[in-house]
């Protein structure tokens, strides 16, 4: 009886086989229908970048919506680890295509060393460390403040490149 009912479940066993192998293979290709909508939505999205030396940066979003061939981020806020300071951009919306991150509205930076940005606009060059603005901007460095229409800052080297520039330095009372 034991051996009738193992042969029945063998029998059984290799139908579900061969008709499962008859089928076509199941596959994912997801291609979007209109290229315009967003693929994935994700919310309140944590990311870290990791190397063998540490965490590099800690990225948060309220909302991540990854297109074909960008990603958009609202309410992104960077932390920068680097050589000598920890840096912290933050952007409403923050579009991801390649190795260049388009920042607009209320966009923000500051390093540990009291150096800041503010502008409504900015792109954040990540494989160079350049972050520039073609828009108005504030630049303040501890009670230093300057105000200019266009930036190039190289986040490495602490170099501001700026045009049409309205510096306001204060100076030790005597």
């Amino acid at each position: 009886m034991a051996l009738r009912t193992l042969y029945a479940f063998l029998g059984a066993m290799v139908c579900i086989a061969l008709f499962l192998t008859s089928q076509e293979q199941y596959s994912f290709a997801f291609k979007p229908r209109d290229t315009k909508a967003a693929q994935v939505i994700l919310h309140e999205v944590k990311n870290f970048e990791i190397a063998p030396e540490g965490v590099l940066s800690i990225t948060t979003a309220k909302t991540l919506e990854r297109f074909l061939h960008h990603d958009v981020l609202t309410q992104a806020e960077v932390l920068m680890k680097q050589e000598e300071h920890v840096s912290f951009l933050r952007a409403q919306t923050a579009l991801l295509k390649g190795q260049s991150v388009y920042l607009k509205k209320d966009v923000y930076f500051a390093r540990t060393d009291a150096i800041s940005f503010e502008s409504d606009e900015a792109i954040y060059h990540r494989d160079t460390k350049i972050l520039e603005g073609n828009s108005p901007f504030i630049a303040k460095q501890g009670p230093h403040q300057s105000v200019g229409e266009t930036f190039v800052y190289d986040m490495q080297k602490g170099e501001l490149q700026a045009t049409r520039v309205h510096a306001f330095l204060e100076t030790e009372k005597q």
